[in-house]
Parts: C-alpha cells; sequence; structure tokens
C-alpha cells in the first residue's frame, strides 16, 4: 500500500501549533551520513574493504509501484532485456509478455491503459461477503470484524474532513486578522516573534498564525490533504469501488496471466523510484543521495497500486523476476488481511 496521510490533530483546535519550534536548527554533517557509521550500513567503509577486488553486476528487481527509468539518478543502473526487440509489439523472447524492455507492469492491460487506485483487502474481503447467505461461523465472525473495522475508518477520515472544512475559513481569514493587528500585509515571523514578547499570554490564541506565517499550515495543503482524504474514502474504503476493472483478468485466476503491459512506470512511481534509488542510485555524482550498490542493474516490475495489492500480481511478479535473471528482489510494501 503506498499511500501517506498527514492526520490532523485535534491541537489544531486547541491552537497548539503554537508549541511547535520554529528556530532553525543546525544539523550536523555527521548526522546527515549516520547510516554510513557503526548504526547503519557502513557502506563506506564496505567500499573501501573490497576496493581492489574484482566486482560483478547484480539484477535487483524492485517490485513496487513503478519505476522513473528515465531518472538522472539511474541512467546506466536499468535492467534491459537483450532478448526483446523494443517497441515491435512482438514478444520476441517468447516469454508471455510484449516488449518487457525493462520488466513488466501486472496494473495494466493489453491496450496500454494502467489501474492505479485500488480497494484495500479488508473492503475487498467486505465486499466479497456482504451478499453472500451462506457464510460459515468462522466467515460470519470475520465479517462482523471486517464490517466494524470498515465504519470506524471511514468515520475517522470523514472527521478529518470535517477538521479541514472547520480549518479553512479559519485560515482565509488570518491575512486580514495580521493586517488589522500589525498594520501591514507581509507579517514575518519575526514581527510575530517581537509582539509575543510584548504580548507572551497571546501565544496560545496565535497558534493558527503563526503555523499560517511559518508555512507549517496553508491552503494549498489543507486542499491537498482533503482531496487525499476524499480519494481515499472514494477507493481504498469504498465496497462498490472496482480499480481493478480496466485490467480484464480474473483476480482469482493464477493460470490466467495474460495481462499487463510493459510500461514500467505507471501513473504513479514515486515510491518504486525512491525504493529504486536507495538501492542503484549513481554513486558520488552530487545528483541526490548515493545508492547503496555500484554493480547493480534494476528490474522494474509494477505490482502495488495506490492501496493494497493482489497476490497474484505478486506471485506473477516474483516468477517474472526470477524467470528473467533477478538474483535479488526488493519487496517494500504489506497489507493487514
Amino acid at each position: 500500500m503506498k499511500r501517506f496521510i498527514f492526520k490532523l490533530s485535534l491541537s489544531v483546535f486547541a491552537f497548539g501549533i503554537a508549541q511547535l519550534s520554529f528556530g532553525q536548527e543546525k544539523i550536523e554533517k555527521e548526522v546527515l551520513n549516520w547510516y554510513n557509521g557503526p548504526n547503519g550500513m557502513e557502506t563506506e567503509a564496505a567500499y573501501k574493504l573490497v576496493k581492489k577486488r574484482d566486482t560483478k553486476t547484480v539484477i535487483v528487481a524492485i517490485i513496487d509501484s513503478g519505476m522513473d527509468i528515465e531518472h538522472e539518478d539511474l541512467q546506466g543502473k536499468i535492467w534491459v532485456n537483450t532478448d526483446e526487440v523494443p517497441g515491435n509489439g512482438i514478444d520476441d523472447d517468447k516469454n508471455g509478455y510484449i516488449d518487457d524492455v525493462h520488466g513488466w507492469n501486472f496494473l495494466g492491460n493489453r491496450n496500454g491503459t494502467n489501474a492505479a487506485a485500488m480497494r484495500l483487502e479488508r473492503t475487498r474481503l467486505y465486499a466479497e461477503m456482504r451478499d453472500r447467505s451462506d457464510l460459515s461461523d468462522a466467515e460470519a465472525v470475520l465479517f462482523e470484524q471486517l464490517s466494524k473495522e470498515l465504519e470506524e475508518e471511514r468515520a475517522d477520515y470523514e472527521g478529518y474532513l470535517g477538521q479541514i472544512a472547520m480549518l479553512t475559513p479559519m485560515i482565509q481569514g488570518i491575512p486580514a486578522m495580521l493586517k488589522e493587528k500589525f498594520g501591514k500585509e507581509n507579517v514575518t515571523m519575526k514581527d510575530m516573534n517581537k509582539f509575543l514578547k510584548k504580548n507572551p499570554d497571546q501565544e496560545q490564541a496565535m497558534g493558527l498564525a503563526i503555523a499560517y506565517i511559518s508555512g507549517e499550515l496553508t491552503l494549498e495543503g489543507l486542499e491537498e490533504q482533503r482531496a487525499q482524504i476524499q480519494g481515499m474514502l472514494d477507493t481504498h474504503h469504498n465496497p462498490d469501488f472496482d480499480g481493478r476493472a480496466v485490467i480484464g483478468d480474473d483476480p482469482k485466476n493464477f493460470n490466467d496471466r495474460n495481462y499487463g503491459n510493459s510500461d514500467v512506470e505507471g501513473p504513479d512511481a514515486l515510491h518504486g523510484t525512491h525504493v529504486g534509488g536507495i538501492v542503484g542510485a549513481i554513486r558520488g555524482n552530487k545528483k541526490g543521495g548515493d545508492g547503496v550498490a555500484n554493480d547493480v542493474l534494476l528490474m522494474s516490475v509494477r505490482a502495488v497500486p495506490d492501496g493494497d495489492e493482489y497476490d497474484k500480481d505478486i506471485a506473477l511478479a516474483i516468477r517474472y523476476a526470477v524467470d528473467n535473471g533477478a538474483q535479488i528482489i526488493n519487496m517494500s510494501f504489506g497489507k493487514k488481511y
């Protein structure tokens, strides 16, 4: 499951934001590089140890949300299926996957249309069981649990939407309030700190204004969170949503494997690209972080949607990776059911 949300705290309404520290902290280089010390992997020490030894290239499959194979920090690190002719619409290597030059996308159809959001596994199980009259005793207990969890989750997210709806007009009114209190439009944190030194009793009351001035709380940010939460209600937690319909396969039939396409990036490759970068981003080019491994080729296998992955997609993704030479498979995902 690849989606993270900022859960609005009720402390916002108590204006506890004022307790946040807005002082600029000095971050030592050693702190930023902690993972190269005893508490991390000591990658640099490992490279010094093997400096004069021969190396060999290892193929690493990244089973994830997709990967940006054109990313500047991954150039030369992307696996190429040399038995496949790019873009000719033919399964040259006879492995069942047409034009799988850099991997395969199990979240799409043969026409190139990709699936994005999926229901959570819990929601899928609930949808399968709700209309059945032949549930066993064990299934009935599970269904009751699923119903309770789904109801509680939806209530939580609807509560967050309510908080955002309350916050929005309050944030909209802050510029006018600041102009009236400070006599100018562009109020800075320096102005606010000076005001609070003279009026320390106003710190809690000015909590939202402080968050607004510092950029911690913005209308754009609230709208982004509102859209994300609403999207989760419409997809992850919606029993009637079927994000898989576009694929056209039978998700319970593991022998039905003639689906997907060669678009290994997909609609949102952020997480998969991040993971691929941790594994094999170009080292020493001063562009972002250094990957852990120099001698790797990254095979992108897209099987993780926005929501919960299907067991079938993961199983076929693992099989694809192994059949096509992957020696290591990275799988950074998971689900409750």
